[in-house]
């Protein structure tokens, strides 16, 4: 027996709990990332080859899970609710929504009071759905159009394989536009394609109940992602612009290999976590509450002004807990809220008359 074939010789099946602990590791990765970047450009922190390679890689990869997960969960959210409603999109949106207004309202404060920002700025901001104090947020602004772009499709579309085919076409073309139309930062599409991924991931699991089972699936998919991960990853890292004198040739190879590397990756990541138990409160804890640690961080960035790399890592840090320990009572009252206005609806709903 291979060590894959003894890695998966058991193997448990992807939990909702498992998301969360999955998230919360990828979320601690990202603000590690995000620390990197600005210890380095902003400080001069020299990590060398190995640590500058590792680091700045590992944002676009701990995204990439992000995005299967949330494809993930999110297929089988709308199977099991069995119909998409309007309730069941604002309730899924404003979990997406509240913490951004929550961040944003601290931001434009903080614009105002530190920046002096004109009161126009600061309404740009929010219609662009960015921070004042801390810019855009590409992955709030991609998740809401991908949700809305599932929404839509499972609305109008009846056929499970129609729909998922439609909404893997309409990516690639999102990513064709920005990684060689639009010319975007990577960041923009290296990592999106993993949302179908996780879309089909959970409709084959919900459709072979037994597929986690079976160890030889699971044995044949590691011995393909494991290698394409290195090679793609190698390549990805070894591409710069300065080796080719076609521009055009090298932003292409660079892209395609960064995209392979981060499906490679997101696939590793779920079937590891499938047969490993990586469940911790530190890590359930940050994926509950990980889109609002998300923006948090982004806008404690910003902070760059201070002279100690210390203190600032310690503000991004406990900084952003402090936010989301902010946060939960608003949460819980806009929960009540909701709560209480479904049951005024119901309640007031007349009544069938008696035959």
């Amino acid at each position: 027996m291979g060590f894959t074939q003894k890695l998966f010789h058991k193997v448990n099946v992807f939990e909702k709990d498992d998301t969360y602990n999955l998230r919360g590791l990828c979320m601690i990765a990202i603000i590690i990332h995000h620390l990197y970047q600005f210890l380095a450009y902003q400080y001069g922190f020299d990590f060398g080859v190995v640590g500058n390679i590792f680091l700045q890689a590992l944002g676009y990869l701990a995204t990439s899970v992000f995005f299967l997960v949330s494809g993930f969960g999110l297929y089988y959210s709308i199977c099991k609710q069995k119909k998409i409603t309007a309730k069941y999109i604002f309730l899924h949106y404003y979990k997406l929504i509240l913490p951004f207004i929550f961040v944003w309202l601290i931001s434009a404060i903080s614009f105002i009071l530190y920046k002096e920002g004109s009161l126009s700025n600061i309404t740009n901001t929010l219609l662009n759905l960015s921070l004042p104090q801390g810019g855009c947020i590409w992955f709030f602004n991609e998740i809401l159009i991908l949700y809305g772009l599932v929404y839509l499709t499972f609305s109008l579309v009846e056929n499970d394989i129609m729909r998922l085919s439609g909404i893997s076409i309409l990516v690639l073309l999102w990513v064709y536009i920005c990684a060689f139309q639009l010319k975007w930062g990577s960041n923009w599409y290296n990592s999106v394609l993993c949302f179908p991924i996780g879309l089909w991931i959970s409709y084959y699991k919900l459709k072979h109940k037994d597929c986690w089972k079976k160890n030889y699936r699971l044995h044949r998919l590691v011995k393909i992602s494991v290698p394409l991960f290195f090679v793609v990853f190698f390549v990805a890292q070894s591409i710069n612009p300065s080796r080719y004198c076609q521009a055009g040739l090298e932003h292409f190879c660079k892209s395609i290999a960064l995209i392979g590397s981060a499906i490679s990756f997101s696939v590793i990541s779920i079937i590891i976590v499938s047969r490993i138990n990586i469940r911790c409160g530190l890590f359930r804890y940050y994926g509950r509450h990980s889109l609002i640690f998300y923006i948090s961080q982004i806008f404690l960035l910003s902070f760059y002004e201070i002279k100690s790399p210390l203190a600032y890592s310690a503000l991004v840090v406990f900084g952003s807990l402090f936010m989301v320990l902010l946060y939960s009572p608003l949460e819980k009252f806009v929960e009540r809220i909701i709560n209480s206005f479904e049951r005024n609806i119901i309640n007031n709903k007349p009544s069938s008359p008696i035959r």
